[in-house]
């Protein structure tokens, strides 16, 4: 089987239908999304009269077998994060505190929004889908236990304001694998410039266009659907062979 696997869309409709071509052509089976369907921070991107987070979300809830839901979906629909976000407890009722007293007390700890961030412009029936999702997903696919996650445990949704350099920032979430008996997991949140892949030992990086065996490996960090400053992209699995193709959309955009 062929997955398509795809994160990071902020509302970026017209790299939503580049991707969807790739991945007709490519004659995947299923389609899994990594959250971030929404968000459009205008100091990142620059499709501002293109963003079209409606279509983006409708596309999502048509085309893609599992979704999980990232830290700007929470955002849209003013949902705090059940999973731990670091040391920071976010207190009851957190958006409905002023925002200069989220800010102090927020600052450094998890992302604030409002400061750039412009309302994804949902109707009810969208904002329900990003409400209903879940921050992490635990799937059997093709005799493979995967877990599914915008980020890294504990912070599962990406609302802490936390990075990933190397194997240390990943060792919570390789543990957290291995205490769910999970074979190998996809993310995304870091929005590479490619593939960042990792066992207990080692991480890597590859960039677009290129295929990697994946035996040896159980975590992947995916590329975003999203056009900003980074290369953007999906990846597919082969769960036949278990080897992971990168797929440059800004290249593959001259195809089309």
């Amino acid at each position: 089987m062929k997955i398509a696997i795809i994160s990071d869309i902020h509302e970026d409709f017209l790299s939503l239908i580049q991707a969807e071509r790739i991945i007709r052509k490519k004659k995947c089976d299923k389609v899994i999304c990594m959250g971030d369907i929404v968000g459009y921070s205008i100091p990142f991107y620059n499709y501002l009269e293109n963003r079209d987070a409606a279509n983006c979300v409708k596309w999502v809830r048509e085309n893609c077998s599992f979704t999980v839901a990232g830290n700007h979906d929470l955002y849209a629909v003013r949902k705090v994060p059940q999973s731990r976000v670091g040391n920071f407890t976010f207190p009851e009722q957190w958006y409905d505190m002023p925002f200069s007293k989220r800010a102090a007390m927020g600052k450094g700890h998890v992302w604030l929004y409002e400061d750039n961030e412009l309302s994804p412009l949902l109707d009810e029936e969208e904002l329900a889908f990003l409400r209903d999702l879940p921050e992490k997903i635990i799937a059997d696919i093709c005799s493979f236990k995967v877990l599914l996650s915008h980020f890294t445990y504990p912070d599962l949704s990406g609302s802490a304001c936390n990075f990933i350099y190397g194997l240390s920032d990943i060792k919570h979430h390789l543990n957290y694998m291995h205490e769910n008996e999970c074979d190998i997991c996809f993310s995304g949140h870091m929005h590479y410039n490619g593939l960042a892949y990792a066992n207990t030992t080692k991480f890597n990086k590859i960039g677009f266009n290129k295929k990697t065996a994946c035996f040896d490996f159980s975590f992947f960090s995916l590329p975003p659907i999203t056009s900003s400053a980074h290369n953007n992209g999906f990846i597919i699995w082969d769960t036949q062979n278990h080897v992971i193709e990168t797929v440059s959309l800004r290249r593959k955009l001259k195809l089309l």
